[in-house]
């Protein structure tokens, strides 16, 4: 009788320790927005929302944060392809163009504006497109 009280309780207490954690983790999935899914938005969208100014003629803080999580994201893209193009053909692409000490990031902004110009004349506007149009133009680099 005590092994059935124990498992019984056993039971109850996985019960609402499973509850807790699904209620928990559910309630932090809600999608945020920003910084998230940077590569599905279009071309248009990037450059609309890191360009608002504000009425003293400069860039709003939000639109300089949006322009900065862009370029992380961006980053971030440049090391996945390193990664796979390394897989893919055992060198690596020299990121030194885009990620180097003396590159701002004002000048990564204005490689991602110009590539999403080419990349809105080809019909195809995907912001992840574009940075991949970067990262094809840069020179490959031999282990």
């Amino acid at each position: 009788m005590a092994l059935v009280k124990r498992i019984v309780l056993f039971l109850i207490t996985i019960f609402f320790i499973i509850t807790l954690l699904i209620g928990a983790t559910n309630s932090y999935a809600v999608p945020f927005p920003v910084g998230a899914g940077k590569g599905t938005l279009d071309c248009e969208q990037f450059i609309e929302s890191t360009n608002q100014i504000n009425e003293d003629g400069e860039l709003s803080g939000r639109s300089f944060i949006y322009r900065l999580e862009y370029i992380q994201w961006a980053y971030g893209f440049f090391t996945a392809f390193n990664i796979r193009y390394y897989e893919k053909t055992n060198t690596f692409k020299d990121l030194r163009p885009v990620a180097d000490k003396d590159v701002g990031y004002e000048d990564i902004y204005n490689k991602l504006v110009v590539a999403c110009e080419e990349v809105e004349i080809e019909d195809d506007n995907n912001f992840a497109m574009a940075v991949y149009l970067i990262f094809s133009n840069l020179p490959g680099e031999s282990i």
